[in-house]
Formats: structure tokens, sequence, C-alpha cells
């Protein structure tokens, strides 16, 4: 930076020195007691700049989308037929009673009953024999002496045997047919449907920026200063 040079006019150095002065003021440097007529100084200034290019960060959240899949269902069931059969069926009864009794075979019960008969008629026999034998008793005593001989003849004639087929009852036989029964049950299907169903849940991105560094500029200035005497 050149302030005065050799030749100039009074005036214009006055107004150099003046500005020099200011521009050294407004600078900081301490205050020059001027320059004198025939001097000139010269001053360079080198400046050196750097700057600082900014970096910038940046906070990046991917967009997400969550898919939530059911799978569809489907539910079928089946009833077969039933059929149920019960075939005809014949009940047999054979009644031995007769044929029992023809044998003196007797249940409990009617053992009981035919065993009561029997001794009743035969305390029945008993008591008639015994007033008909008191009867001819009395008679000998009436005089009848042929009563005796009759009472032997028929003590002697008592035991009397009588031969026959057992039994003389068959025994009866009788059937009966029960008829069988047929029961029948239809089947089915029943179905049942359940769509499936898709849920989606987005989350959004986003992008965050900042400084990692902040730009800057700096400023050095590299001063030279050259004095010139004519």
């Amino acid at each position: 930076m050149v302030l005065g040079k050799v030749g100039l006019g009074e005036e214009v150095w006055t107004q150099a020195e003046e500005a020099f002065r200011w521009w050294r003021i407004r600078n900081g440097y301490p205050r020059s007691q001027g320059l004198n007529k025939g001097e000139a100084e010269m001053v360079e200034y080198w400046l050196w700049i750097d700057q600082v290019w900014g970096k910038i960060g940046l906070d990046l959240a991917f967009p997400l989308l969550k898919l939530s899949i059911s799978q569809q269902v489907f539910e079928l069931e089946v009833r077969m037929p039933r059929l149920e059969l019960t075939p005809d069926r014949v009940e047999l009864s054979v009644d031995y009673r007769a044929c029992w009794s023809d044998l003196k075979i007797y249940g409990p019960l009617e053992f009981g009953h035919v065993h009561a008969a029997q001794a009743k008629e035969a305390v029945l026999e008993a008591i008639a024999q015994t007033a008909a034998e008191g009867d001819r008793l009395a008679a000998v005593e009436a005089g009848e002496m042929d009563a005796f001989s009759e009472i032997a003849q028929e003590k002697a004639l008592e035991e009397r045997v009588e031969v026959g087929l057992v039994p003389l009852h068959l025994p009866e036989i009788s059937f009966q047919v029960i008829r069988g029964e047929k029961r029948f049950e239809s089947g089915g299907v029943e179905s049942e449907f359940c769509p499936g169903q898709v849920k989606g849940e987005l989350s959004w991105g986003r992008v965050g920026v900042f400084w990692l560094e902040e730009p800057d500029i700096h400023i050095r200035a590299v001063r030279r200063r050259v004095d010139v005497v004519v």
C-alpha cells in the first residue's frame, strides 16, 4: 500500500499523511510523528485467509412399515351318516312244570304247597279210615263176626301198584318273534370361514441436520514496511 510518493504537491501530501494516520489509529497502531518532506513510507500487508468449510451431520431414521398378517382359516366338520340295525330275534320258552309235576319234581314254593295238600289229604283219609274201622268194631260188639274178616281182607289188598308212563305231560314249548329295529341318522357338513387380516403400522422416517463443525474464516495480516528517503 503506497501512501506517498516523491514529487507530490503539498496539499496532496498532507491529505495522504492524514489518511495514513487515521488508518493507523483505526487499526490500533501507535501514533507516529508523521512523515517529513521528501520521505515516503511504504507499508505492505499480506493477508492470509484460511477458510474452514462447515461440516453437516445427518441423523437419519428410515421409514419402517410393519405388517401383521393372519392367515385365513377354513374349518370343515363332516358328520357321517349313521345306520343302526337290530336284527329280528326269536324268544323260545319251554314250560317244564307239568312234566316235572309228573316226576314229582317241584320248585321250592310249589313243593311246599303240594306236600301241604298231600299231608292234609292223608290226615283226612286216616280220620275217615279210623272212623270206618270204629264202626266195624262197633258192629262186632253187636254180634257181627264177619267184620274182622273184611278188615283183614282190606288190609291185605291195601297196597296197590299202578304202572304208567311218565311223564304223562310233555313240556310246553312256545316261541315269539321280536322284530328288529332300524334307525338312521343323516350326516351333515358344517363349515366356518375366518378371513385373514393384514394390519399395517407405519413409522415415518425423519432427517435431522446438525453442525459437526461450523464454517469459519481465519484472516491473518503480515506487515511489511519499506521506508523510502529521497
